[in-house]
């Protein structure tokens, strides 16, 4: 069967968070901070484990959370727009869940890479520009 809804823009979260928890690595200066973004991206990356990220980066920083719900939305406006749906589920990790769009026509494939990829550029994009570590109390 095809799904539409919730499957698709689920997977687009992942790659959101992929693309928050690099830009929060790069941006990071203080140790302990950048060991958050590199726990968060690998977890993320090799297993598609979000809680990391979610618990440690996005719910303590308000904007970072409002930079992922507009990348997820936009992406998931163009998943809308274009009419694409999941075909198949896949094993949920960053390397092996765009595969879940595949089994349609080539066009369904394609728009949900690009979809992928819209949501991980915008949510990188986002957190590199709106990110300001907080500077701790001495």
């Amino acid at each position: 069967g095809e799904e539409y809804m919730y499957l698709p823009m689920n997977f687009l979260f992942h790659y959101a968070i992929l693309g928050i928890s690099l830009a929060y690595l790069i941006k990071s200066k203080s140790g302990d901070q950048k060991t958050l973004g590199a726990t968060c991206f690998t977890s993320q990356f090799f297993g598609g484990v979000s809680e990391p990220a979610m618990y440690g980066i996005i719910f303590p920083n308000k904007i970072i959370l409002a930079v992922n719900c507009i990348a997820c939305a936009l992406a998931s406006l163009y998943l809308g727009i274009t009419k694409t749906c999941i075909n198949n589920f896949g094993v949920g990790t960053y390397m092996t869940e765009f595969m879940a769009f595949m089994g349609g026509s080539k066009t369904n494939s394609i728009n949900g890479i690009i979809s992928c990829a819209i949501a991980f550029v915008a949510a990188f994009i986002g957190t590199f520009l709106l990110y300001k570590e907080k500077e701790e109390a001495k």
